[in-house]
């Protein structure tokens, strides 16, 4: 199959509210296309994916949107992970 000049494989996606509802499906439909995801959420709790943390392309991030700390400490956590961020999904 052609790669798309689209294509989302190996970006990294950060999601917020990614670890249930609409927000843990498009993280999932970003991991399904190959991209690096980084999930936000206010639930400590990590959630259950296809593709799981360990296999190198998922990082959760506890954050907290209304507080600026909290961003900047998951924007951190993600660069350190991924090197940057291409697309934010809020």
């Amino acid at each position: 199959m052609e790669k798309s000049w689209l294509s989302l494989e190996n970006k990294t996606v950060l999601v917020t509210g990614g670890a249930s509802g609409i927000g843990k499906s498009v993280a999932q439909e970003f991991l399904n296309v190959g991209a690096n995801v980084v999930v936000c959420d206010l639930n400590p709790n990590k959630p259950e994916f296809q593709i799981e943390e360990n296999s190198g392309k998922m990082l959760y991030a506890n954050m907290n949107v209304t507080d600026k700390e909290s961003i900047s400490s998951a924007v951190q956590k993600a660069k350190e992970t991924f090197g940057s961020i291409d697309v934010l999904v809020n």
